[in-house]
């Protein structure tokens, strides 16, 4: 496994609270430094500023499109809603044809 992701798996295990061993938690701390001298050096450099705007515009995107899936999602419990609603209407309607007959 690649160091990239060796420590991919070692922060996934930390973020979701699993029990690191001595070697891993150094192997860990040694890939975050890593990661920041990566950062620091891309800031450095100066190639932030241009993939910083389209950093923002990805951003602005991927709200678009949660605001678009959260509309879809109320649109769909609203619709479950009213099925729901319908179901306990067809069913008093078994319970009460069904006492009739009885």
């Amino acid at each position: 496994m690649s160091e990239d992701g060796l420590g991919r798996r070692l922060h996934d295990r930390a973020t979701r609270g699993e029990d690191l061993s001595e070697a891993e938690r150094l192997q860990l701390d040694q890939w975050y430094s890593h990661l920041d001298e990566v950062e620091s050096s891309t800031l450095a450099s100066g190639a932030a500023d241009g993939s910083l705007a389209d950093l923002r515009a990805q951003v602005r995107q991927a709200i678009g499109r949660l605001a678009t899936e959260a509309r879809r999602m109320q649109e769909l419990d609203a619709a479950n809603e009213a099925l729901r609603e319908d179901i306990r209407s067809l069913r008093r309607r078994v319970s009460e044809t069904v006492a009739v007959a009885a």
